[in-house]
């Protein structure tokens, strides 16, 4: 597990929410609510947890943004995958799924648009941004 990995001992593990050997992903993400932000989507690894898992979904809206459109377009694929196997119980389909490509250092982030949401997810991005990047991605956090 990842908690392992880091030298992190269970009680902590458990504590951040990393015990379940996927980092944290279950404890965090199935709280996303609203219009929700994703920086960094990568391939789409997160996607699952905005479908509720044990519980409601409470997602109105997704925007996942990347700046690889090779990993925009894993993402797309595993969306639609997951969208066509959903418990309907559990979600309010479609709730609708928007991919961009953009770079989420980028000051012109959503500069052009009324954007405003509820919920921003950005899961392992900092670790690969650097401190000038990772500077600016929370600059964009908090003007979003």
């Amino acid at each position: 597990s990842i908690a392992s990995t880091l030298g992190i001992d269970d009680a902590r593990a458990e504590l951040l929410g990393m015990k379940s050997g996927n980092g944290g992903r279950n404890t965090h993400l199935t709280g996303a609510r609203g219009n929700v932000l994703e920086m960094g989507v990568g391939t789409g690894i997160n996607l699952p947890y905005y479908y509720g898992g044990r519980e409601r979904s409470l997602v109105s809206r997704l925007t996942c943004v990347d700046i690889s459109g090779g990993m925009l377009e894993e993402a797309q694929k595993r969306n639609k995958g997951l969208r066509s196997n959903i418990d309907t119980s559990n979600v309010d389909i479609p709730f609708p799924v928007e991919f961009v490509q953009e770079d989420i250092t980028s000051r012109s982030l959503f500069v052009k648009q009324d954007n405003t949401f509820d919920t921003i997810v950005d899961t392992f991005t900092f670790c690969v941004l650097g401190n000038e990047g990772t500077m600016r991605c929370l600059e964009n956090m908090k003007r979003l």
